[in-house]
């Protein structure tokens, strides 16, 4: 194949996201679970297609390590889990708490991994000799490609169905609308290069620059839009607030802005809360709600304590009790463990659920469960 400047662009960009993804998986700043599975997706998509212009050039023959770890490494398998697994996150399905999942998404990557090594194993380094090895390497080749593309199509259409179940509201669901058709169509547009007979595809001329140049554009996006610009733009907002904050209280004060506008703040409060249960972020902030408000952290712990006459961890406790005795008392969440009933309604460790629970209703969550249900079936 022959080098262009265009190789050499596709290239790079792939390069900088494999680069990228792992930089954002050790920043201290992305140790939240949703943006490790965005910055896996980068990675996936980076390796999947540096593999595709490494081959193109011949590498794959002249190194080994390039050639295992990129051809017989199913990585296509792979990339689209962690999206699958981001989309469970970011809607609080409940699925996201089942233990086995991620391995069940993995396993077809496992088991194309195992066949390749076991080709491997006789074809490079001749420790045993499989019956007609030749003719099971190109068929296991074969059923690489149609299976990856298969699964991922159904990956991606299960994520479809789970956005439209949904009850994520605002500029969240149309982030997740974004992130979703941009991964469709590269995924769509891979789904058809790789089911078509081989003919066919090389009369499609470029289409594989089309695809891998979508893929760029698309980790460049993904780390500007998904990763870096809604840190940087918090992390802005909160430098503003805290420098403001002590002249924004004083403004509050002396100005009186009426109690229009107090009432205002607290119904945008209550809809955060109660309608798009924004409580159950384990990350949650009074800064984080204060910019999203528009106002100052100090002014925000005024509303709160006119909304419910406590303090800012008090009311977000408060509403994350309740959520968990709700579900505690449903008979759908027998099946759940406390841990997970508590992450769900946004505790971050199990400590912390039992503490704050015990100190709200004076019993451990087992125990409310058991009084729920054995009052339930009394009735």
């Amino acid at each position: 194949m022959p080098f262009s400047l265009l190789d050499l662009t596709i290239f790079i960009s792939l390069a900088q996201g494999l680069v990228f993804g792992g930089i954002l998986l050790s920043a201290p700043q992305f140790k939240g679970t949703d943006s490790r599975y965005l910055a896996y997706t980068i990675m996936m998509v980076s390796v999947t297609g540096l593999n595709e212009w490494l081959s193109s050039w011949g590498f794959d023959n002249q190194y080994y390590f390039i050639d295992f770890f990129g051809d017989d490494v199913p990585w296509m398998l792979l990339f689209y889990v962690p999206v699958v697994l981001y989309f469970l996150k970011v809607t609080g399905h409940p699925w996201q708490h089942i233990r086995a999942l991620p391995i069940l998404l993995t396993l077809p990557f496992v088991i194309f991994l195992f066949l390749n090594i076991l080709i491997d194993l006789d074809v490079d380094f001749g420790l045993y000799a499989l019956p007609d090895a030749e003719a099971f390497m190109m068929q296991v080749y074969d059923w690489e490609f149609k299976v990856a593309a298969g699964y991922t199509l159904l990956l991606c259409a299960g994520v479809f169905g789970l956005l439209r179940q949904s009850s994520v509201m605002g500029q969240q669901k149309a982030w997740l609308n974004r992130l979703y058709y941009s991964t469709a169509v590269l995924v769509v547009l891979w789904a058809v290069m790789e089911f078509l007979p081989v003919g066919q595809t090389h009369a499609l001329g470029h289409w594989d620059y089309a695809l891998w140049g979508g893929v760029s554009c698309f980790i460049y996006w993904l780390l500007h839009q998904g990763l870096v610009r809604s840190r940087l733009e918090e992390t802005l907002v909160d430098g503003l607030e805290n420098v403001a904050e002590s002249g924004a209280q004083l403004e509050i004060a002396s100005s009186d802005r009426g109690s229009k506008t107090a009432e205002t703040y607290q119904a945008a409060l209550q809809v955060l809360f109660e309608k798009e249960e924004l409580y159950r972020d384990p990350d949650l902030s009074r800064d984080k709600v204060a910019a999203a408000l528009g106002i100052s952290p100090g002014y925000l712990s005024q509303v709160i304590r006119e909304v419910s006459g406590s303090s800012f961890t008090t009311y977000v406790n408060a509403l994350r009790i309740a959520a968990v005795k709700q579900m505690l008392e449903d008979e759908a969440y027998t099946s759940y463990s406390l841990l997970a009933i508590g992450e769900e309604a946004g505790f971050r460790s199990k400590s912390a659920f039992y503490t704050t629970f015990k100190k709200h209703t004076g019993m451990t969550p087992s125990a409310y469960q058991k009084s729920a249900h054995s009052s339930t079936s009394d009735n």
